[in-house]
This record gives C-alpha cells, structure tokens and sequence, in this order.
C-alpha cells in the first residue's frame, strides 16, 4: 500500500468539492489581505490524511506568487519546550513573525530561523 507524503513540491489537487470550495475561500482571503484588506484568521484543521499539510504548502507558495511574504513553521520549532495557552501562543507567533521582518528588512536573511531549518 502506498502513503501519500505532502511535500511543498507536490502540486496541490482538489481531489473533492470541498478540497476546491476551501482552496478558493482560502486564496480569496489571501488575494484580499495581499492588496490591504483586514482578514481574520484562518484555522485548517480535521483527522489525519485529509490534506491539510499539503493545502498548508500550497497556501505558502501562493503567498509568494502572489507578492505577500510567507513563513512556515511547526508547533514545535516555534515552541521547542513550552506548554502554552492559546493567547501565548498567538503572542509567540507574533514575536517571531516580527524578528523575522526585523531581520528581513535588515537585509539578514541568513539570521532568519524560519529559514534556517529544514
């Protein structure tokens, strides 16, 4: 039996309605955040083997050929050691978000964490 492995080179496929129904909310969003619009927050969740890391990879690369900056992260590189409440979570994504424009914005992108793991 062959396991599907999500992997950013893989190009993404709406297998079902839903797949394509949530890929376009997604990039509607994305679209309207890139040219100013407020967003709220966009949560992708659901049992294992539904796509999720896969529409994740697909959501980045299309942050990035839509002119946006994207980083991609998991739980546990941005919180290596902590338990954590949801408020300190989001706080701790915002830190880490802002180091990484700091640091872009003064031309380190080699000191960028996000950048620096595999």
């Amino acid at each position: 039996m062959s396991r599907y492995v999500a992997s950013i080179s893989s190009k993404w496929e709406d297998f079902t309605d839903k797949h394509r129904i949530i890929r376009e909310e997604i990039e509607a969003k994305i679209k309207r955040f890139l040219v100013g619009e407020k967003q709220n927050p966009i949560a992708i969740r659901g049992p294992i083997g539904q796509g999720k890391t896969q529409l994740l990879y697909h959501v980045f690369t299309f942050v990035w050929e839509n002119g946006g900056i994207a980083f991609y992260a998991t739980l546990d590189q941005l919180l290596p050691d902590a338990e954590t409440t949801a408020s300190n979570f989001a706080e701790k994504i915002d830190s880490q978000i802002s180091e990484c424009v700091k640091e872009l914005d003064s031309g380190e992108i080699d000191q960028i964490p996000f950048l620096l793991r595999k």
